[in-house]
């Protein structure tokens, strides 16, 4: 009996990574068959020069990463994967602004995908690894 049930753990855990990769490659056979053209766009951290994203100054919106990631608002980005794509007005989840020029970013989260700026992204990124490190550094 217990035999049965590990199995079909790891069957149930399998078909949960299936069902995200087929996910992933209908988002992006959308994307191909709509025209997209890919990223395009300069620097990472630069100040923006689109008036999209200059609603926030970038030291104020690293605390509210900060800030969000010490509440629990936000999770821990593990890894820099994330699809982007041209913008479609979703609401920013770093600084809850309209996405409506330029490209989004568009991360697999633990509750289905959540959608940034380029910068707030990130920004997002960079304070998740200095959040990793420092409880690493607590561990030891």
């Amino acid at each position: 009996m217990l035999e049965l049930v590990a199995r079909s753990r790891e069957l149930s855990h399998e078909n949960q990574r299936l069902l995200a990769e087929t996910s992933i490659r209908i988002t992006l056979g959308r994307r191909v068959c709509s025209g997209w053209t890919g990223i395009r766009g300069g620097a990472d951290l630069r100040t923006p020069t689109d008036a999209d994203n200059t609603h926030w100054p970038l030291d104020e919106l690293q605390r509210l990463v900060r800030d969000k990631l010490q509440r629990g608002a936000l999770f821990l980005l593990r890894n820099e994967r994330y699809w982007a794509g041209p913008a479609n007005g979703r609401m920013c989840r770093v600084c809850s602004q309209p996405i409506s020029k330029g490209n989004e970013c568009e991360i697999p989260g633990p509750r289905g995908y959540v959608h940034t700026h380029m910068v707030c992204h990130r920004l997002w990124l960079r304070e998740s690894e200095i959040v990793r490190a420092e409880r690493e550094e607590n561990r030891e």
